[in-house]
């Protein structure tokens, strides 16, 4: 598991790499939310402003060896601190990044509680 995971503000840039990742069958099953549609780009490009428009949502790119391989993102609901991240699989990132939650400040982000961060 690593603990030095690099973020860094999402960008436009990134939204393409989303969108692609979002669209994984195996990930939209695992995914608690998905969109109603993933293969719909303008409602996910919608739904992308939204959040880079919100100075109360924190959202950071993860990177690997410099390369974008998901988000993590923290957003307050009814009042609690929420966490939601996605790693894109063709990466070969096949465990979510601990270190990624570690930066409380500005995620907000309480400690990562997935079965693969509590081995």
């Amino acid at each position: 598991m690593r603990s030095d995971v690099p973020l860094r503000d999402v960008t436009e840039a990134d939204l393409p790499i989303f969108f692609e990742q979002q669209l994984d069958p195996d990930g939209n099953h695992m995914a608690a939310l998905t969109a109603k549609d993933p293969a719909d780009r303008n409602a996910f490009m919608e739904h992308w402003t939204m959040i880079l428009g919100d100075d109360s949502i924190a959202a950071k790119s993860i990177l690997l060896e410099g390369h974008v391989v998901g988000y993590v993102a923290s957003f307050d609901r009814l009042g609690k601190p929420e966490v939601t991240y996605w790693v894109g699989k063709e990466n070969g990132v096949r465990h979510c990044y601990q270190g990624a939650f570690r930066v409380r400040a500005p995620l907000k982000a309480s400690p990562c509680l997935c079965s693969c961060c509590q081995r």
